[in-house]
């Protein structure tokens, strides 16, 4: 208990503590994020490429009949890149016609022209 002396005024009021500080924001739930794309096994296309291949496959005709349709041979014109910092890929700028049978395979890998 506490007495106080004649004639004393009384002591100051107490000064009121301070409040903590305020705690951070905390999002009560994560985000939601969609589910991760569907992974095709190996060698298998997505539906959507699936449907479309389908759909171009419907149109297809049989080698045989496509050749006896088509004007044989075919000339083809190949625009060379030109690329003169790089003199030893030979790439001028030029324009190759080539005319060819539709029954050639084609395959260009490693061959000069």
């Amino acid at each position: 208990m506490f007495y106080l002396a004649a004639g004393l005024p009384p002591p100051p009021p107490q000064i009121p503590r301070m409040p903590p500080p305020p705690q951070p924001f905390i999002n009560p739930s994560p985000p939601v994020l969609p589910p991760p794309p569907k992974r095709e096994a190996p060698g298998e296309e997505p539906d959507s490429k699936k449907a479309r291949m389908e759909t171009a496959e419907a149109n297809l005709i049989p080698e045989n009949e496509f050749l006896a349709k088509s004007a044989n041979p075919v000339c083809f014109n190949v625009q060379i890149p030109s690329m003169p910092d790089k003199s030893e890929w030979k790439l001028d700028g030029k324009t190759i016609s080539l005319t060819l049978p539709l029954t050639d395979q084609v395959s260009l890998g490693g061959r000069n022209m």
